[in-house]
């Protein structure tokens, strides 16, 4: 069945030309090295792609990777509105327009005669995109307004999901899901030697190799397998720095970011009835170390290494906009349960493994201590 799947997908690229890369919102650094290894595999291939993400920020430590640059906060002119001119009879002489009060006016001299309404004709080209990957989304919403601003787009083009979590909806009109490989990227690399070995340079196995080290954390996680530890073997064979990766991802914190995991660690608490370790991050916490939010993840990473009693880890920090305070709260959960379902009734946004939510008028304590009885009352209702 697989294989089958794969020979489908080889001749869906084989006969497109221009195809987009679907990404989640906040992005794990599985899916950005598997999107960057598969738009410079399908480059290597002579087509276009594109890359996006909604409201992707480029995080410092995959700013490294080539193309990464390319990763799109949105999409633009998935259609081209078309306007045809019979001039056979009249000929142009002049053409110009203007933009008023968001009216676009074009204005057309004839040569000869006039020119008639009936002349004129209207009309949608098709979609700028002839094929779609969606790489590590388990469903629609986490694609947010970048499939519901264009769920046309996801539903007369063909869509082909590839993911490794058991929580994916199989959402595509091809899903290569594989929930015993330890990560997206693992699975990509698969599929690429199918359809073409010759394809795969040192960009790209870099990509890869990116994708699967930030998915096991260097390999420290529980879900490594044998034929992980070979993939990577391989991708190192192909030209992939291991060093070089671990060093961006890993070896680059700042002292800032130390001070600020060693300000988490003091606040660190454990709720060994449901496994949940629970950490918080002041405003004067973040102005002490010098810090920022970009380390946050860097963070919960950490607590889950060095927290294997832990299936739960739950961070909230201190947040101002527009004078106003609130807290943040991100989850994560290992793959036994669903960090979207404990925060039901919080309006939750990201994945069913890393989700986050905003609470208004409480305190950081607060905060915590509403968070904390919610998920035990989920759990054990």
């Amino acid at each position: 069945m697989v294989l089958e799947q794969k020979e489908q997908i080889k001749k869906l690229i084989s006969d497109k030309s221009h195809i987009l890369i679907a990404i989640p919102r906040s992005p794990h650094g599985d899916a950005i090295g598997s999107a960057l290894a598969l738009l410079t595999y399908l480059s290597n291939m002579g087509k276009r792609a594109d890359i996006v993400s909604p409201d992707f920020v480029l995080s410092s430590n995959y700013q490294f990777l080539k193309h990464s640059d390319r990763i799109a906060p949105s999409l633009t002119q998935v259609k081209t509105f078309i306007i045809t001119l019979d001039v056979t009879e009249t000929g142009v002489d002049e053409l110009r327009y203007d933009l008023v009060s968001d009216k676009l006016r074009i204005f057309i001299t004839p040569k000869n005669g006039i020119m008639k309404q009936e002349q004129v004709k209207t009309a949608e080209s098709d979609f700028k995109y002839d094929l779609v990957f969606t790489l590590g989304v388990q469903d629609h919403a986490q694609l947010g307004i970048v499939h519901s601003a264009h769920s046309e787009l996801f539903h007369k083009t063909p869509v082909v999901n590839i993911d490794h979590d058991s929580s994916n909806e199989h959402h595509g009109h091809i899903n290569l899901v594989d929930i015993t490989a330890t990560a997206t990227g693992e699975l990509l690399f698969s599929l690429m030697k199918e359809i073409g070995k010759e394809y795969i340079d040192k960009t790209v196995a870099t990509a890869l190799l990116t994708a699967i080290i930030a998915r096991t954390r260097s390999f420290k996680s529980e879900n490594v397998r044998p034929h992980t530890l070979s993939t990577a073997s391989e991708l190192i064979r192909m030209g992939a720095d291991r060093d070089d990766i671990v060093k961006h991802l890993y070896r680059t914190r700042t002292v800032s970011a130390l001070r600020l995991w060693g300000t988490a660690l003091t606040h660190l608490k454990l709720e060994k009835d449901i496994n949940l370790v629970s950490t918080t991050i002041t405003r004067e916490d973040f102005t002490r170390s010098g810090a920022t939010k970009e380390d946050l993840i860097d963070i919960i990473d950490e607590l889950i290494i060095n927290s294997p009693e832990a299936k739960l880890v739950a961070l909230l920090y201190e947040q101002s906009e527009a004078d106003k305070t609130f807290v943040t709260a991100h989850l994560s959960t290992s793959k036994e349960y669903n960090a979207l379902d404990l925060l039901k009734g919080f309006n939750p946004v990201g994945t069913k493994r890393l989700a986050q939510i905003k609470l208004s008028n409480k305190t950081l304590n607060e905060s915590e201590t509403i968070l904390i009885e919610s998920i035990k009352q989920k759990m054990n209702p």
